[in-house]
């Protein structure tokens, strides 16, 4: 009988650490301007020595010119992602991959060049202006306003169907301190000639085609399911040291 109480102690081990395995179990959630209920999302567009506000527009500019690598930039943050809500990222969580999804506009050139994406260092809003406020000048990609290391670099445009952006580890780092979540900004390089990509805002009358962050994370497990483990275990612990004996 001995080694059957064993068993019984191993066992109920076992199906603790199981529980303990299961209590925290990834999640997806998206956040996109005006779906699920979602109405966090600030994006526009600057242009360098230009201070209208771009802000109301339905769509942004991503273009450079030979004289002005970064004439124009695009904006890009998604408040209130981090949170007890439903539809929010639990604060501890562990970020499993993170992608954001843009669309064209649907009117314009394409743009056939790399683009760059950055994280944004300083606080904005979208009624900025190109020459105004914190980005007068434009948004520097040298650590001031924006990181030197860019999270991607890559094609985008040029006609194909823009695959999503993965910004995985600047998610995580937003869940991390939420304060530091700034948003990007995709900027484009030097080039021969004039490149611009046209990006579908947040203000699109199309739901579908504004910006779209998708994250997929797992949350630190609550204090309550830890403690209901631990007390598990210990009676398992206890009945196979009564019988032990």
């Amino acid at each position: 009988m001995r080694s059957v109480h064993v068993l019984c102690g191993v066992l109920g081990w076992s199906i603790v650490v199981s529980a303990a395995s299961t209590a925290a179990h990834a999640a997806v959630v998206s956040f996109q301007e005006g779906v699920g209920g979602y109405t966090g999302t600030q994006d526009t567009w600057v242009e360098a020595g230009n201070n209208t506000n771009f802000g109301g527009q339905d769509y942004m500019e991503t273009a450079n010119t030979p004289s002005k690598p970064q004439a124009h930039q695009t904006l890009i943050r998604f408040d209130n992602i981090v949170g007890g809500g439903l539809q929010q990222i639990p604060a501890g969580s562990t970020i499993n991959s993170a992608t954001l999804t843009i669309t064209g506009s649907g009117f314009g050139d394409g743009f056939l060049g790399t683009a760059t994406v950055s994280r944004v260092l300083v606080d904005w809003d979208e009624t900025v202006g190109g020459s105004v406020g914190v980005f007068a000048g434009g948004v520097a990609l040298d650590g001031s306003d924006a990181s030197s290391t860019a999270a991607f670099t890559g094609s985008l445009g040029g006609g194909q169907p823009i695959p999503p952006i993965n910004i995985t580890g600047l998610v995580q780092g937003w869940v991390d301190n939420p304060a530091t979540n700034f948003g990007v900004v995709f900027s484009a390089p030097p080039a021969s000639g004039f490149n611009i990509l046209f990006l579908s805002s947040s203000e699109r009358d199309v739901a579908s085609a504004r910006p779209l962050l998708t994250v997929d994370f797992t949350p630190i497990p609550e204090p309550t399911t830890l403690a209901a483990i631990g007390a598990i275990g210990g009676i398992l612990l206890s009945r196979r040291t009564r019988r032990l004996v």
